[in-house]
Order: C-alpha cells, then sequence, then structure tokens
C-alpha cells in the first residue's frame, strides 16, 4: 500500500513538471514568437523522451544491482507517468500545431489583402498619372513621378522609360538623373547608369551619397566582366 502511494505521488509530481512545461505553448495564440516557441517545442519533446529513456535505464540497473528496488513497483511508476505525460504534452504539442497554422493562414491571409490593397493602389496612381499625360498637360514632375511609382512596384524598365522622358523636358534636375541612374544600375546598365549619376552630381554636389552609388556601379562592373 505505502509503494502504491509513493508511486502515485512520483507520477503526480512528473504530471506537474509536465503540465508547467507546456504553457508556453498553450499561450502563442497571438503571434508571439513562433520561431522561439517552435525551438522550445522541439526541446520539450526531446526532453521528456530523454527522461523517460533514462528513468528505465535507470530502473533496469537498480533492477539488477543489490539494492533490490522493486522492479514491478518501478515499471509501474514508469507506464504511469510516461502515460501521462505523453498524454498533457501531447495535447500542449496539438494545441501548438493549431495555433501555428491558424496564424499562418491568417499572416497568408492579411499579406494577399495587402497586396490586393498595394495593387489596387498602384494601379490607381499610375491611371491617375498616365491621363494627365494623355491630356497633354504633363511636366517633368509628372513622368518622374510616373517613373517611382513604377520603381516601387520594381518595374525597372517602365521606370526608366518615364525618367528618360522627364529628363527630355529638363535635364537640369538632379533627382531626375540619380533615380534613373539607380534604375540602370539595378538592370545592369553600369555605362549609363554612371553617366547619369555624374551628371546628378554636378548638378548637386551635396548629395554626398551619389560618390558611393558611382564607386558600387563601377564595382558592379568590374565583377560582371
Amino acid at each position: 500500500m505505502k509503494e502504491s502511494i509513493i508511486a502515485y505521488i512520483i507520477s503526480g509530481v512528473i504530471y506537474l513538471i509536465a503540465l508547467f512545461s507546456i504553457f508556453p505553448l498553450l499561450g502563442n495564440e497571438n503571434e508571439v514568437e513562433w520561431f522561439g516557441t517552435g525551438i522550445y517545442h522541439l526541446l520539450l519533446l526531446i526532453g521528456w523522451s530523454s527522461f523517460f529513456v533514462i528513468f528505465l535505464l535507470v530502473g533496469v540497473v537498480l533492477n539488477k544491482s543489490k539494492l533490490r528496488i522493486p522492479w514491478k513497483k518501478t515499471l509501474r511508476v514508469f507506464k504511469m507517468s510516461s502515460l501521462g505525460t505523453m498524454i498533457i504534452v501531447g495535447f500542449g504539442s496539438i494545441k501548438y500545431s493549431i495555433d501555428f497554422n491558424n496564424w499562418q493562414k491568417k499572416s497568408r491571409a492579411e499579406s494577399e489583402k495587402f497586396e490586393k490593397k498595394e495593387e489596387l493602389r498602384f494601379h490607381s496612381i499610375v491611371d491617375s498619372l498616365q491621363s494627365i499625360i494623355n491630356s497633354g498637360s504633363a511636366n517633368s514632375i509628372t513622368f518622374y513621378k510616373l517613373g517611382l511609382t513604377y520603381r516601387h512596384n520594381g518595374e525597372w524598365e517602365s521606370s526608366i522609360e518615364n525618367y528618360e522622358e522627364a529628363i527630355k523636358i529638363d535635364s537640369t534636375e538632379g533627382n531626375y538623373h540619380s533615380e534613373l541612374a539607380y534604375s540602370q544600375s539595378i538592370l545592369g546598365y553600369y555605362d549609363e547608369a554612371i553617366s547619369h549619376y555624374e551628371l546628378a552630381y554636378s548638378l548637386d554636389s551635396t548629395q554626398k551619397w551619389i560618390k558611393s552609388d558611382i564607386d558600387r556601379c563601377k564595382r558592379m562592373k568590374q565583377k560582371n566582366r
């Protein structure tokens, strides 16, 4: 009877530790540190598996020793504690997986919503600027802004075309040349980019960052020879 009570107490203590160990997996519904929690989840599974393997091995060693440890009672404690802990940790793992999958779905939905919003915004700006150009009332700034819009959308060729149109109207604006040079450098047109960066710097020498961009283009040109 006494040995049974001890077995229940040991198992109860292990269950309690298992419950505390899964708390970080239960409170993560609000997208908090998924990477860190994922590492903890992996370590938790490894830790408990290692614990019960060691538990069993120690029981086997003690059973064969001269200490006369009651093997059947030890095995009973092992079965009780390992089964209960598996249920507790399994519950924590399932809860964590459900929360993580829900977070992924939510993040994906929000990302798609944002992308659609940005796409609508992009087309709205392009249509607005294009209507000004089509009306014949466009100035250099109109083409420059359209070039920036295409640039921010990753449409480098279109951005170059519009910067060039802006420069045809007003070639004295340094920003037009520097932005054109940046788009050209992205596409690997390094000679053209260097030329327009130098023009931009000659028009506005306060933009010291242009020098580093010129050096960058020269390095990339040398690298891609």
